[in-house]
């Protein structure tokens, strides 16, 4: 089933990156609006360490790094066709931490798949750990209907350099439900791309 508290939790953590808002001072009053030097407005405000904050300390989004990527995973059997491509949009929060999350589209036996997925990648120089929550409307074996399956996945994964250019990873996933109705059950395996 499709948790849709957890999808919702997840555009609003991954939105939250591009809103603001504005802080009017202690009275309400914004500094920014008086002709005096700088001087005179710092020595105005000893006692708002909001804003002596903001002057000397850089924000998240100064050491925030957005980038797009691209995983795939595929079968080399003859004997069914299996493809899948997730686009995926993530932010470097730092050299080690990546959040994302994308979209699912795949064809298992020409029957198509579709879904969401968000995740937390920690990098430590090439390798890295990821974990990640995926769900997926899939012709579910059991029921022969259409239906959603979801799994919390992790995975190990190695990139050809700090930056993450290029990636290759594998795991597993924890729900039965969502390996039975995937075509290599529990095992995932992605290749990856930046962009």
């Amino acid at each position: 089933m499709f948790n849709m508290k957890g999808f919702t939790v997840f555009i609003l953590l991954l939105v939250s990156g591009v809103c603001y808002g504005q802080y009017d001072g202690i009275d309400g009053k914004s500094s920014g609006s008086n002709g005096g030097s700088k001087k005179d407005k710092t020595e105005d405000i000893q006692s708002d360490s909001m804003l002596d904050d903001y002057e000397t300390r850089p924000s998240i989004l100064d050491n925030l790094t957005l980038y797009k990527g691209l995983e795939f995973m595929t079968n080399g059997s003859q004997n069914f066709l299996y493809l899948a491509f997730d686009p995926q949009i993530g932010a470097n929060l730092n050299d080690r931490l990546f959040l994302g999350g994308g979209a699912h589209l795949g064809l298992n036996n020409f029957m198509g798949s579709a879904g969401v997925f968000g995740f937390a990648r920690i990098s430590i120089n090439q390798i890295f750990f990821q974990t990640e929550y995926r769900a997926v409307n899939v012709f579910e074996n059991q029921t022969q209907k259409r239906g959603w399956v979801s799994s919390p996945i992790f995975l190990v994964g190695y990139a050809t350099d700090n930056q993450m250019s290029g990636w290759t990873s594998v795991g597993i996933a924890i729900n039965s439900n969502y390996s039975r109705n995937m075509p290599f059950g529990a095992l995932v395996y992605r290749i990856g791309i930046q962009f």
